[in-house]
């Protein structure tokens, strides 16, 4: 009975099984799920988030355009977090669905040609890449123009 313990606890060290996993590192964790799909819509206010039911409803964009898929991805599970990011206004609430995992619900605003998202559970500003930047702004723009926020 010692011996298979101590071998139990011998393989959880070396490889540890996947909450372990989680537990120690859930940055890659998150960065494994890939956002699917993203849902858009002008924003009532900063502190409220109004994609929770009816995403099929006038006013809403279904974003699954793989540059714009992969931009959310890299910014929201990356490490370009900004400390001092600029006031949150004429912001979008942005529901990002993942594969495997729970939705995020984020706000996402822009000020002077940058691009900047935030989890509403989170402190945390995450900033697009300004390489990015002015695609996100484009494709918001064009939104706009077809769904009429």
């Amino acid at each position: 009975m010692i011996l298979v313990c101590a071998a139990y606890l011998l393989t959880e060290i070396k490889s540890p099984s996947q909450e372990g996993l989680a537990a120690l590192n859930p940055a890659e964790l998150f960065a494994s799920s890939e956002i699917v799909i993203t849902y858009l819509t002008k924003s009532d206010s900063a502190e409220q988030f109004n994609l929770h039911s009816n995403l099929t409803r006038k006013g809403v964009s279904i974003i699954d355009e793989p540059g714009w898929l992969e931009i959310m991805n890299r910014t929201v599970n990356g490490r370009n977090t900004v400390k001092n990011a600029p006031k949150m206004e004429n912001a979008f609430d942005l529901l990002l669905i993942y594969e495997g995992r729970k939705p995020d619900q984020c706000k996402l605003w822009i000020n002077e040609e940058n691009v900047y998202i935030k989890r509403v559970k989170e402190q945390r500003v995450y900033k697009v890449e300004a390489s990015k930047a002015a695609k996100v702004i484009a494709m918001i723009e064009d939104m706009e123009m077809q769904v009429q926020f």
